[in-house]
């Protein structure tokens, strides 16, 4: 029975343990979070399993998208994320927001475990306990990625991220290598390059100091096999960047100069959470324990800077500083001076790599004297009793400081429908055409996006949706509906005189005509982009295909090819050796009391924290914004109310900016997405200073709820020849199409301007 016990890793079932408590809200809760990029990474996934279901094994074009007339967004947009969403919703019972949560609970477990499995190659089994926390309870990881952002692309690609880092770490090829690596470029196309990168620098570091450079050969052919395999993404991406818009860097939203985030911020612990707020205002840090963590990992570094493990904790404590560095406004020169850097769009993106390099770190910094030198190891006795306890307390913080971020805004239970027209009434909302709020990936071609059409969007309704657009056939004529998948349509047309078919379909590189069998010419409509095909007089089949363009054959057999030698590898390889990983350490007093102390702080917030309703959150009543710095109260156009604002400096320097945050409330049904505006300056002369978002909070007013407020934040850019002096701030809401400002009414309803005049001074130097 004990050598039973003795051959149980009660370290990783502690690590299971906290990756459960991190993940709780998606095992406890049903439905999903709206009102986050998650919503629609879970109609993509609907849109991706739908087009697999017809037959498409890799998927380029969703066809419901844009109110039915499709676009290629899955041509460019990584896709292993649905397709592994795809994966799930084929068990029984698994619908899709279901799928969906088991692509983030895969990526919660990647995560954990990947940390855990690297910093125990290098520091032994209790130190990757600890780093295995620091990552999977990091801010970043266990709250902002899944709940508050959403992005569940860029989660699954970071909880991937340790594992390729621990393909890597080994001295000679391994099929591992560019296997791990393909799967994060399949997942997210911006960590992609973060981690191509950190990673060459990780080969690089361990070729002069640790491995010699003659493991740069196999490292190459790692990258290119990587590379081969992904091909079929990422050929067509660049040799078909064109036949789409993609505006994803530049002014607005998307400049990375409005998302650097201050040293201060960063270093600060979490706050408890807002529940009176749509979206719970969080704030971008590190997580205290895990910077503090970075100080003794970097003296273990630089006292065993002569050991191989010793190398590896300066590598990742040097890589921490530089990605903590670069998130801070203190960078600005780098990003200014870098090609491409703009396409990262937000600095604190870092924030992801960034936690495992402080994982990594943590687990130097708890290592005891573990030591791996030429393939010998030894270790230090962890057992002592200090030992013991310090590493428990430090446990226990970690679990105590992060239990502000376990609590993530509820949810409604019903997620609502996914299918390919629940799609569309999601688009009809108002919300997001296509699933992205700037209209990437639409086909060149379409100019501005036509109206719904009724006569498709009924035919949802039907078996056969109907992409022929019937206004256009001559009088007399009739036309049927043979056949429809996502990527081919056949119509029988019966036509009394030539015409000119309008296919509500977006042209798109790829797609073919003909009639009767006979390939024929395909144009697109003016401005609308809509497919247009000349038909003779006379009884014809229409038949309509999305077929391979070149790019996409090529990358097709690039990576099928590159499949094939990747499996060939995989049955031929040699039994890997393990000779330089520290020993597991399985010594049952150790492991047991972090498996045992984990449990209990997970039973205790289960049965104890979790129902004190005022424990690590607390809810604002409607109407009022408890954390506001300010409070200030105005009725804007009848049916929203200005509740507050934040204003941490109200000094600024021309040419520089005020950070600042609004608080609203609707307080009756919005009837229109408003837009926002901050000015600097004095009522009735032009602003000095300015910020306009196209959803005040980047929440559509429409859908903004009665009972819970919106948090607004801006950064207003003073102009660099603004005169010193003193100013206001002046603040409203106004409609995009007309420019028209809604009225701001005084408590008896009457109108006393189109803009309010914030309380407290500004000062430009």
């Amino acid at each position: 029975m004990f050598n039973r016990f003795r051959s149980v890793d009660l370290h990783l079932l502690a690590v299971l343990l906290i990756v459960v408590m991190a993940a709780l809200p998606l095992l406890t809760r049903p439905g999903l979070p709206r009102h986050t990029d998650l919503e629609l990474h879970v109609f993509r996934a609907a849109e991706y399993a739908g087009v697999w279901r017809d037959g498409v094994w890799y998927p380029r074009w969703a066809p419901n998208f844009y109110y039915g007339y499709g676009y290629p967004i899955f041509n460019y947009y990584a896709p292993f994320t649905y397709a592994l969403s795809s994966a799930y919703a084929l068990i029984p019972g698994v619908d899709g927001v279901a799928a969906m949560k088991g692509v983030l609970l895969t990526a919660f477990a990647l995560g954990g475990f990947g940390a855990y499995f690297l910093a125990r190659r290098h520091f032994g089994s209790q130190a990757a306990v600890i780093a295995a926390a620091v990552l999977v309870l990091s801010p970043y990881f266990v709250f902002i990625e899944p709940f508050m952002r959403g992005d569940a692309a860029e989660f699954l690609a970071l909880g991937l991220l340790p594992w390729a880092f621990l393909a890597f770490d080994r001295p000679r090829f391994s099929i591992g290598q560019p296997i791990a690596l393909a799967l994060i470029i399949f997942s997210h196309n911006l960590l992609a390059l973060m981690a191509l990168g950190l990673l060459i620098v990780y080969v690089i570091w361990r070729g002069v100091l640790i491995d010699g450079k003659r493991r740069w050969r196999g490292d190459a052919v790692s990258i290119g096999l990587a590379l081969a395999l992904t091909a079929i993404l990422w050929l067509p991406f660049f040799a078909e960047r064109g036949a789409v818009r993609l505006e994803v860097a530049g002014p607005g939203h998307f400049d990375y100069h409005n998302h650097f985030v201050s040293l201060a911020m960063l270093l600060s612990p979490s706050p408890a959470l807002d529940f009176g707020a749509t979206a719970p205002k969080y704030i971008y840090n590190l997580g205290p324990i895990q910077w503090l963590l970075l100080i003794p990992g970097g003296i273990v570094g630089v006292a065993r800077r002569k050991t191989p493990a010793g190398r590896v904790s300066l590598f990742f404590v040097v890589a921490a500083q530089l990605l903590i560095f670069l998130i801070t406004p203190a960078s600005e020169f780098i990003w200014d001076a870098v090609p491409g850097a703009a396409l990262v769009q937000f600095p604190w993106r870092l924030l992801g790599p960034a936690a495992l390099a402080l994982a990594m770190a943590a687990g130097a910094a708890v290592s005891g004297k573990w030591l791996v030198d030429g393939g010998r190891s030894r270790r230090a006795d962890h057992s002592s009793p200090f030992t013991r306890y310090l590493l428990l307390v430090l446990l226990f913080a970690l679990l105590m400081t992060s239990l502000p971020t376990l609590y993530p805004p509820l949810w409604d239970a019903e997620f609502g429908d996914t299918s390919p027209r629940g799609a569309i009434e999601f688009e009809l909302s108002g919300v997001a055409r296509g699933t992205t709020s700037t209209d990437d990936f639409l086909p060149v071609p379409v100019g501005r996006v036509p109206p719904p059409n009724e006569a498709l969007l009924a035919s949802y309704a039907s078996s056969l949706i109907d992409k022929l657009d019937r206004s256009s056939l001559p009088v007399g004529s009739t036309a049927q509906v043979e056949a429809h998948t996502a990527v081919y349509d056949r119509f029988r047309v019966e036509a009394t005189a030539a015409f000119t078919a309008r296919v509500l379909t977006f042209l798109f590189p790829g797609w073919r005509a003909s009639i009767d069998g006979q390939e024929v010419p395909i144009g697109p409509e003016d401005q609308s982009g809509l497919m247009l095909i000349s038909v003779p007089a006379g009884s014809h089949v229409i038949e309509i295909a999305l077929q391979l363009t070149t790019p996409q054959l090529i990358g097709t057999l690039i990576s099928l090819g590159a499949a094939v030698i990747s499996f060939m590898l995989i049955v031929t390889r040699p039994r890997a050796s393990a000779q330089n990983e520290v020993p597991a350490s399985l010594q049952p007093s150790m492991s047991l009391s972090f498996f045992l102390s984990v449990l209990l702080f997970l039973v205790i917030k289960i049965a104890v924290i979790d129902r004190c309703e005022t424990c690590f959150r607390y809810t604002s009543p409607p109407g009022q914004v408890l954390g506001a710095q300010y409070h200030q109260n105005a009725h804007v156009g009848g049916h929203v109310d200005l509740l507050g604002y934040d204003l941490p400096v109200n000094e600024v320097a021309a040419g520089g900016a005020l950070p600042m945050t609004l608080y609203w409330r609707a307080t009756a049904p919005v009837p229109e997405n408003y837009q926002v505006f901050v000015h600097v300056g004095v009522p009735g002369v032009a602003p000095v200073g300015q910020s306009d978002k196209l959803n005040p909070g980047d929440f559509p007013a429409t859908r903004w709820p009665q009972d819970k407020y919106v948090w607004d934040d801006h950064r207003v850019t003073i102009k660099a020849d603004a005169p010193p002096g003193e100013y206001r701030l002046i603040v409203g809401l106004y409609t995009l199409d007309d420019g028209r400002r809604a009225p701001v009414l005084d408590e008896t309803g009457h109108v006393t301007g189109d803009a309010v005049v914030l309380d407290m001074p500004v000062y430009v130097k």
